[in-house]
């Protein structure tokens, strides 16, 4: 029997995120159930088809379980790759644990978290998978004739697949309502703005926007996908100024309740020595808009992980009222708070400037790919424990006492 072809990319899943963890939990892996989890949703948010990943990952070496495989065995003394599809350099979207690589061009992962969502990356990212989607697409390049039996290679995912997604479950109906976050990327709009910064700005938009996914909540981004490869949201131009992206993100309130709003920025000044992250939060006693939840949580759990994740230093303290920037609308009001002040009562409000685009050091992180990963993965985390998403990473809130107390004793 020919089994039928699937799709791998582009595709909603057709199976369950407890059964995704579960195949893995019955056959021993040894991929831990936050990472597992973590793959599931970050694969859901690529549009990549998890039943198809974990065929893959069997075809590769039985979900981790067998000795002999890259991904598990010692390899002289290197360690395992954690990599599920066995990937080579280059690495796309996770952190790796640098050289030497395994055999020489296999990438090592610190966790198998980042070994899965490297493999999806990069099914998204290396060109040679440009406009293919299906296993039978994607395996001939995956697994090349001079390397592997590719038609054994592409039934045995396919496989796979068909059993998962005969076996699914019905969803069962969710016990806690996912919050919705609204990103919006500083100068993709008519009022323009630096192009360096808009540049960074959309391309962390896309890239938090599939980290707050990857951790189960939903991204509501203001800007939507320029003319560029990928899919992703943040980098086309708002069609208005500054004040139509915030009455946007009113207006899309009434039916998200939006607890955090976030708009993504980067510093340019005339001195090039400054450096650093910092967060901008609602300070106009005057009008009843003083946002001391994003003064004195959410910009340090923000600015704490983003410095920590990405080698940016904290700028300045690291926290900054409207009334010190100079450059708001109607007195010290910043356009952006301004016109989101309606919503004051339910959602936090932040800017983050992600480092200067005027500094050389900052500027050149900024135009490395692992940035987007770890900074978006910072500022996900950082907000997922400021609501109080399970998804919040755990090293948040000790990076966050940690700068409590720096900041307290400053």
């Amino acid at each position: 029997m020919v089994l039928a072809d699937y799709r791998f990319k582009g595709v909603a899943p057709r199976m369950t995120e407890d059964q995704f963890w579960g195949e893995l939990r019955l056959n021993r892996s040894p991929v831990p159930e936050a990472d597992a989890r973590k793959v599931y949703r970050h694969a859901v948010a690529r549009q990549t088809s998890p039943e198809c990943l974990l065929g893959m990952f069997w075809k590769e070496s039985r979900y981790g379980t067998d000795p002999a495989a890259i991904c598990v065995s010692d390899n002289g003394g290197l360690g395992p790759t954690r990599s599920w599809g066995n990937t080579t350099e280059p690495s796309f979207g996770a952190p790796t644990l640098g050289a030497p690589f395994v055999r020489g061009r296999f990438t090592r992962y610190p966790t198998w978290a980042d070994g899965g969502i490297a493999t999806i990356e990069r099914l998204w990212q290396h060109k040679p998978y440009d406009g293919k989607l299906t296993v039978r697409e994607i395996v001939p390049v995956w697994a090349p004739p001079s390397e592997n039996a590719t038609a054994a290679y592409a039934t045995t995912v396919l496989a796979v697949a068909e059993r998962l997604i005969a076996a699914a479950p019905a969803p069962p109906p969710s016990q806690e309502i996912a919050p919705w976050i609204a990103i919006a990327s500083g100068h993709h709009n008519s009022d323009g703005g630096n192009p360096d910064e808009a540049v960074t700005t959309g391309r962390m938009a896309g890239a938090l926007s599939v980290e707050i996914a990857r951790l189960g909540m939903h991204a509501w981004v203001a800007q939507g996908d320029g003319p560029d490869a990928d899919t992703l949201p943040g980098d086309a131009n708002f069609p208005g100024g500054i004040w139509d992206v915030a009455a946007a993100v009113v207006a899309e309130d009434k039916a998200k309740h939006f607890p955090v709003f976030i708009e993504l920025h980067t510093q340019g000044v005339g001195d090039t020595k400054v450096r650093g992250v910092f967060g901008i939060y609602p300070d106009r006693p005057d009008v009843g808009d003083v946002d001391a939840d994003a003064r004195d949580t959410l910009i340090p759990m923000l600015v704490g992980t983003f410095a920590q994740y990405t080698k940016i230093p904290i700028w300045n303290g690291g926290v900054m009222s409207e009334r010190s920037t100079g450059v708001g609308l109607e007195g010290f009001r910043l356009g952006i708070f301004n016109k989101t002040a309606p919503i004051r009562d339910h959602c936090t409000r932040v800017i983050l400037e992600m480092g200067a685009h005027s500094n050389p050091q900052d500027f050149a992180i900024h135009r490395t790919d692992a940035f987007y990963s770890a900074g978006a993965r910072a500022i996900a985390e950082a907000i997922a424990a400021f609501v109080g998403w399970e998804g919040g990473g755990p090293s948040v809130p000790v990076i966050y006492r940690w700068w409590e107390e720096l900041w307290q004793t400053a």
